[in-house]
């Protein structure tokens, strides 16, 4: 039986994938070349996984019920059916279609010196084991929700108040524990638990904002964005950077609940098309990239040098709608078996 789905909760998350597919839109090429283009990379990348993380909290906050019946294997298992088999399919088919591509002279030419050039088997093996698939980097996104729902599901079973211990753990960990772990994956479980527990404890839906507070919100984050411009010219010192990600943790949460309060206030064909995108938002973002996000910019304004704007624009339709098709193609009920391994059964 599907659970009804909350509206403001596919509108949001079709919000973060069009934040998603920008920002991968406007690729390295692009950046380089232009300073607005590098402003907006860089504006979307400071929020946009911290808002489809809570979103992500939010929603298994929603669904716990059903999990207090289900033992741990069975959960682990779903989970990873959901999450990691898809993650090995996709990077696997990823990378056979830039061997096949790179055995191509003239295209092994526009690839070559791009990060999408020939790499060793072994090197994408321990990519995808560490959660920094070169081809498919997108993916550190699947490979990390598949942790922290394991994480949040255990904790349920042996903690009391786990939704708020995990929240302490994680704002300790964002505050506090400026490491980086020997492997990927780790440091970005530890340093985005504070972004999904945050959706386990807080329905930011539910604030009742008049215009006048979400101007000051809206004040309050310019603020610290410019607090975190002078710490960022500040000398370095232990102190500064526990204020700086102080800074960045209220402003992010500040950005999220707006985001949240604005996907409450969509109408309209606008809230319609962004529920569509919301609600198809797992397969968006797995085939999104890197074919139509990061890939068409390289070839199309790194190869060809076409206008910036015209790229930006197709790479952005094409992120869309071409993993819709290939979404809904997948739901054909003979190709079942393929569904399962590109999408987890979504």
């Amino acid at each position: 039986m599907h659970e009804k789905r909350v509206q403001w909760l596919d509108v949001a998350r079709g919000i973060g994938m069009i934040l998603v597919i920008l920002g991968h839109s406007v690729t390295t090429v692009i950046r380089n070349d232009s300073a607005v283009a590098m402003g907006i990379f860089n504006g979307i990348y400071y929020f946009h996984m911290p808002l489809l993380l809570y979103l992500s909290g939010f929603a298994y906050r929603i669904s716990s019920n059903r999990y207090e019946t289900i033992t741990p294997l069975p959960f682990l298992r779903k989970k990873a059916a959901t999450y990691m088999a898809p993650y090995v399919c996709y990077g696997l088919l990823v990378y056979l279609s830039f061997v096949f591509a790179n055995s191509i002279p003239s295209v092994a030419k526009i690839l070559s010196g791009t990060e999408y050039e020939l790499i060793p088997f072994s090197e994408w093996f321990y990519g995808m084991l560490a959660g920094a698939n070169l081809y498919s980097i997108h993916l550190w996104y699947i490979y990390t929700l598949f942790l922290l729902t394991v994480i949040t599901f255990w904790s349920s079973r042996f903690i009391k108040n786990y939704q708020r211990i995990l929240l302490i753990a994680g704002i300790a960990f964002f505050l506090f524990f400026n490491i980086r772990l020997g492997i990927a994956i780790g440091t970005r479980v530890i340093k985005n638990l504070i972004w999904f527990s945050l959706g386990l404890n807080f329905n930011f839906s539910r604030l009742k904002l008049n215009v006048a507070r979400v101007a000051g919100l809206f004040c309050i984050a310019a603020i610290l964005l410019f607090s975190r411009h002078l710490l960022n010219s500040s000398a370095k010192s232990a102190m500064v950077l526990i204020l700086k990600n102080l800074v960045n943790c209220i402003t992010i949460t500040i950005i999220i609940i707006l985001t949240v309060q604005i996907a409450t206030k969509i109408t309209g064909r606008w809230k319609d098309a962004l529920a569509s995108i919301g609600s198809n938002s797992y397969g968006i973002y797995m085939f999104h990239q890197p074919y139509f996000g990061s890939g068409i910019g390289m070839v199309l304004y790194g190869y060809f040098k076409l206008p910036v704007i015209f790229v930006v624009f197709l790479s952005v339709i094409m992120s869309v709608t071409v993993p819709t098709i290939i979404v809904k193609i997948l739901s054909m009920p003979k190709l079942k078996l393929f569904k399962q391994l590109l999408l987890g059964g979504k």
